[in-house]
């Protein structure tokens, strides 16, 4: 019996399918990023930057979505820049 090779090797990054925000009562703010396929992290703490820095980030990945939460206060008078460069990987 031989072992089946697996197919192809894949790659091509991951996608990005869909980004919303969402903002919760207590004024904690989610952005959540769908991509079109199964994600881990890589290299996260280097590569990931946010711009004005904020000091209350966490974030999750479950399947294809990328949550990052947002604790501190944000501004409505601000444009917040966020890069995840290389966070990521399938």
């Amino acid at each position: 019996m031989i072992m089946p090779d697996g197919g192809p090797k894949d790659k091509d990054p991951p996608q990005l399918n869909s980004v919303n925000q969402y903002i919760s009562k207590d004024g904690e703010s989610k952005i959540v990023y769908e991509f079109d396929e199964r994600i881990e992290f890589h290299e996260y703490g280097q590569n990931f930057y946010i711009s004005p820095p904020l000091k209350k980030i966490s974030k999750k990945i479950k399947s294809n979505i990328l949550e990052i939460i947002i604790s501190d206060s944000i501004s409505d008078k601000l444009l917040y820049s966020i890069s995840l460069n290389n966070c990521i990987k399938d």
